[in-house]
């Protein structure tokens, strides 16, 4: 397991859906929840057995999901990455990542804190994260 995160930071419900063309980009979608007195603004994410990864989010007048490079979590505040909306795109996916197995992500803070947490890795099944990729 990764770095322990700051007091009243936690990530779950974390999965990684594999897209249904290998090679394709897969998409991670879990829960953060922000108990601390700050905001929290994550700069960066990784995910185990990926090249790279982006963080991804609907912007612009239609909505198109698009990297973006900083994601603000307010004090006393949930967000649910989900698709359609927030998620984080797996790029470069390994070999050895298959659907029924586990990964890991990791978030970065603009302070350099971690946010580390396991992904269960899940075949596609008709699930759309929403257009623009």
């Amino acid at each position: 397991m990764g770095p322990e995160a700051k007091p009243g930071l936690s990530l779950t419900e974390g999965k990684l859906v594999l897209n249904a063309v290998s090679g394709n980009p897969g998409a991670a979608y879990f829960t953060i929840v922000n108990n601390s007195e700050k905001a929290v603004t994550f700069v960066a994410s990784h995910i185990e057995g990926a090249g790279r990864s982006e963080m991804h989010g609907p912007l612009g007048e239609h909505r198109t999901m698009l990297a973006i490079e900083n994601l603000v979590i307010g004090p006393h505040s949930r967000m649910v990455f989900e698709p359609g909306k927030y998620h984080v795109m797996a790029f470069e996916i390994g070999a050895d990542i298959v659907a029924g197995g586990n990964t890991e992500i990791t978030l970065t803070s603009a302070d350099g804190d971690k946010i580390s947490a396991p992904l269960k890795i899940e075949a596609m099944g008709g699930m759309d994260h929403g257009s623009g990729h």
